[in-house]
């Protein structure tokens, strides 16, 4: 735990993380099914996860996609 606080502190990661010392046998990994790390999950402004296991130029798209549709609703 120490060692995600230092990393996350020091590259300004300051999205919300989980974490209980389970690895990939705790209540989130199971439910999402994370089987390996990194795995990204794409959550968007209402907190609902929309896309999971993504990587690359796909990874890029969908999380600027998010982003223009959370800007978009901010404005309505």
């Amino acid at each position: 735990e120490d060692s995600l606080v230092n990393i996350l502190t020091s590259h300004e990661m300051n999205w919300p993380q989980y974490f209980d010392g389970k690895r990939f046998d705790n209540d989130l990994a199971k439910l999402f099914q994370v089987r390996r790390v990194p795995n990204a999950l794409l959550v968007d402004a209402e907190g609902i996860v929309r896309y999971a296991s993504l990587r690359g130029a796909n990874l890029d798209r969908l999380v600027k996609e998010l982003i223009a549709e959370a800007a978009t609703a901010k404005t309505k």
